[in-house]
This record gives C-alpha cells, sequence and structure tokens, in this order.
C-alpha cells in the first residue's frame, strides 16, 4: 500500500478536472450561447414525495467516505473533537463537491443529463 501512497492525487486532480470541464460548459450553455435558458428549462420539485424519493441518492453518496474512518489512528492526539473534526469536515467537502459537479451537469443538459456526466460533453471539448 505504500506504493499507492499518492493515488489520492491523481484522483483529486481529476476530480477538479471534471468540476471544471462540468461547470465551464454549464456556464457557457447557460450563459454567453443560451442566456434566457436557466429560467425557461429548469424544473423545480414541487412535492415532499419527490424529494424523500431522491434522497436515498444523496445518501449513498456519502458511502464513498468509508475510508476517512481510518484516518483518526493517524491524528497525533486522537481527541473526541479533532476525530469530529476530520469526519464533519469530510462529509461536508464530499457533500460540497458531490453538489457542484450535480448542479453544474444538470444545468448543462438539464432533463437530457445521462447516467455517465462525461456523456453529455462533446468529445472534441479540449477539457475533456
Amino acid at each position: 500500500l505504500h506504493a499507492l501512497r499518492h493515488t489520492c492525487y491523481v484522483g483529486l486532480t481529476s476530480l477538479m478536472v471534471l468540476i471544471y470541464a462540468v461547470i465551464s460548459r454549464s456556464y457557457e450553455a447557460n450563459f454567453v450561447v443560451n442566456p434566457g435558458a436557466f429560467r425557461e428549462k429548469v424544473n423545480w420539485c414541487g412535492s415532499l414525495e419527490d424529494m424523500v424519493f431522491a434522497f436515498p441518492i444523496i445518501a449513498l453518496s456519502f458511502f464513498s467516505i468509508y475510508n476517512v474512518l481510518s484516518v483518526h489512528s493517524a491524528l497525533v492526539n486522537p481527541t473526541r473533537s479533532r476525530v469530529k473534526f476530520v469526519l464533519d469536515g469530510t462529509i461536508f467537502l464530499c457533500f460540497v463537491l458531490f453538489f457542484v459537479v450535480g448542479m453544474g451537469g444538470y444545468l448543462y443538459a438539464y432533463d437530457e443529463t445521462k447516467d455517465n456526466i462525461l456523456l453529455n460533453l462533446p468529445l472534441n471539448y479540449p477539457v475533456v
């Protein structure tokens, strides 16, 4: 596992490139090419039942952060407050990243958003 210690940097860099690609295409599609598209195409959720139906998707997305629990053994002084700070910070950071990519992808393709966000982006887009 020592040989894989730098793979987190590769993953974070690829995530940042993906976020940049999605947000830049979303901005271009909504404010440069068609400035009024945002007001015309956004589908707002109007019922509590639809929001409750989508909640498991959001909750299950946080299962990808299970590795952070082993971080407490690497803390110099693992007090309850420091472990709580690490866990809360990780969950908040994951939420922000998931939210930014999800909203950017939705605002780019609206209801034509595919399961794999990269399928919405053209192959000739330089970032992708």
